[in-house]
């Protein structure tokens, strides 16, 4: 009977660890302001994620955490929509390349477009575990919104 409850035991933390390798928490300091409204940046989480072939870090800063089962089954878009998450999402390439922000927040109807040469990022460390560095931006969109991005965060980089 023991050896039951070892092993059951032994699966609990098989699933767990299983799952803490899709997203891991980082650290982040900073904050984001849409026309003129300041959300605090709090919670960062990165994960791996294949489009068209290509493999990218992703990195997701947010006012609160996102949930474990949205970033795995990538269902960020959706709460973006239903105005449930709130931040920015950075995508890097394979080689550790900034891509761009995604930006997350009411002012939109849903995500914003992916910004790609408005951000800067400044790379303090890139390996293969973890990503740091410094993110920031001052764009208006179209004539629409004003967007401004301050942030520094660290952020373990999820095993494939």
């Amino acid at each position: 009977m023991k050896w039951m409850r070892g092993l059951l035991g032994l699966c609990w933390l098989v699933l767990l660890s299983g799952s803490a390798l899709a997203a891991e928490p980082g650290k982040v300091e900073g904050k984001l302001i849409v026309d003129g409204k300041e959300l605090k940046l709090n919670s960062v989480v990165s994960f791996l994620k294949e489009d068209f072939g290509k493999k990218y870090t992703t990195v997701v800063l947010t006012e609160k955490p996102v949930p474990a089962k949205a970033v795995q089954e990538d269902k960020l878009y959706q709460l973006a929509y239903s105005k449930e998450i709130q931040g920015i999402r950075l995508r890097f390439d394979d080689q550790g390349k900034f891509i761009g922000v995604i930006v997350y927040h009411p002012a939109f109807d849903g995500p914003s477009t992916e910004y790609q040469g408005f951000a800067d990022f400044t790379k303090t460390r890139f390996d293969a575990s973890v990503i740091q560095g410094k993110v920031s931006m001052d764009h208006q969109d179209f004539g629409e919104h004003s967007i401004h991005l301050e942030a520094t965060f660290s952020a373990p980089v999820p095993k494939p």
